[in-house]
């Protein structure tokens, strides 16, 4: 399942312009779950571009790779990343402490997660 799923780029086609990505990470096939990852350029925010692709997501995550289980990890300040999570149905999980993958320091992070049983299409 790993193979055809990559980066999905996010496009304005009107301008041609790649303006954010989304992708699966922490693929597990066996549990079937994922975390979702995300960004968007600033100039872009509050669009509802971002929470248009992730509702897409979801629902290529459900019903056409059968994931039972999504999350996405925010920084603990990224409040308008966790508005999308929440637009696109996921539900606060959990606030914890953990080590940035790319810095290695310590920071603190907001999870929330999506079931398939709990997701509803709109």
């Amino acid at each position: 399942m790993r193979s055809p799923l990559g980066v999905w780029a996010i496009e304005l086609k009107d301008r041609q312009q790649m303006t954010g990505a989304i992708r699966f990470e922490k693929l597990d096939d066996h549990e079937g779950t994922c975390e979702i990852g995300y960004f968007l350029k600033e100039s872009e925010w509050g669009s509802g571009y971002m929470t248009e692709a992730l509702k897409n997501l979801v629902l290529l995550a459900f019903y056409e790779l059968k994931l039972r289980h999504l999350t996405i990890v925010t920084h603990e300040g990224n409040k308008a990343s966790q508005r999308v999570a929440q637009k696109a149905g996921f539900t606060f999980l959990r606030d914890y402490k953990g080590s940035d993958r790319y810095t290695h320091q310590m920071r603190f992070y907001t999870e929330y997660g999506l079931s398939r049983r709990e997701y509803r299409y709109e």
